[in-house]
């Protein structure tokens, strides 16, 4: 196990070479970033794959893997991507809910909120339970992954973020988890449907595809794997056929496709973070 590096997006050095003016307010103005910049300068040399916890506003987070999670801190709780504006007593469904990071966010920013959430990796589920139990969230989990029929299928564990269910021809250690269809949920208006299920998106997507009238947000990490074929257009298809407007933010990708493709460790080529809106619950639009 290597230890992690420091902070790449972020850490103290980086962001005030590029921006010193910009870290400078958010680091003033914003306690999560601060708390970023603490657990990361703190940590530095920590291993992969090592438990621990934090405190954040008078409560304890505790997490599986420390560089899975500053990346997940920034993007959940500093840049607040799951932010839905304002909307009274909002219902949720978190499909790829990890250690419950956002069911944290949901709770400091929607004190009245009601979710459920899915989380087959059996580590990460026991810590998602914790932290549920220390923030009082009254979320429903699920330990189950998520797909086209109610069965069970062999998943690999990461300890950290990116378990997945095993694919064809892939040599891995697993554990069988139970997979339950999203359909059987879907009975009533979800203001914010979220799914981050490393590479079951589309196959998901196209279950509930009937019940989609009932999402007014959605947010999906798509994730295309390099042997693979690509889902990418047929989730944007999928989503346009649904009534939705999409937004899209490059996750992880190449900067020179043409000349060379970089892979992560579970042989994605890129992920993309897509934020689907039926356009009515668009909130706020900015000229630039």
């Amino acid at each position: 196990m290597s230890p992690i590096s420091h902070y790449h997006s972020r850490g103290l050095v980086w962001p005030f070479l590029q921006s010193a003016v910009g870290h400078c307010r958010e680091f003033i103005q914003s306690s999560a970033y601060r708390k970023l910049q603490q657990v990361a300068i703190l940590n530095r040399g920590k291993k992969r794959h090592e438990p621990g916890a934090i405190h954040y506003q008078g409560k304890s987070i505790r997490y599986i893997d420390l560089h899975s999670f500053l990346y997940a801190w920034d993007d959940i709780m500093v840049k607040s991507i799951y932010d839905i504006g304002e909307v009274d007593q909002p219902y949720l469904i978190d499909c790829g809910a990890n250690i419950g990071l956002a069911q944290c966010y949901w709770k400091i920013r929607y004190q009245n909120f009601s979710s459920i959430c899915f989380e087959p990796d059996k580590l990460a589920f026991t810590t998602l339970h914790q932290n549920l139990q220390a923030w009082q969230c009254t979320t429903k989990a699920h330990q189950a992954a998520l797909g086209a029929s109610d069965t069970q299928a062999q998943f690999v564990a990461a300890g950290a973020d990116a378990g997945h269910l095993l694919a064809n021809g892939e040599d891995a250690v697993t554990e069988w988890v139970p997979i339950k269809r999203l359909s059987s949920y879907l009975d009533r208006p979800v203001d914010l449907l979220k799914i981050d299920i490393e590479g079951a998106e589309c196959e998901v997507l196209e279950e509930i595809k009937n019940q989609l009238h009932l999402v007014k947000r959605i947010f999906i990490e798509c994730h295309d794997h390099h042997d693979r074929p690509q889902k990418y257009a047929h989730i944007l298809r999928l989503l346009d056929e649904s009534g939705f407007r999409y937004y899209t933010v490059p996750g992880h990708g190449s900067e020179a496709p043409f000349s060379a493709i970089h892979l992560t460790s579970d042989g994605f080529d890129q992920n993309t973070h897509i934020f689907a809106i039926k356009p009515a619950y668009l909130q706020k639009v900015h000229n630039t």
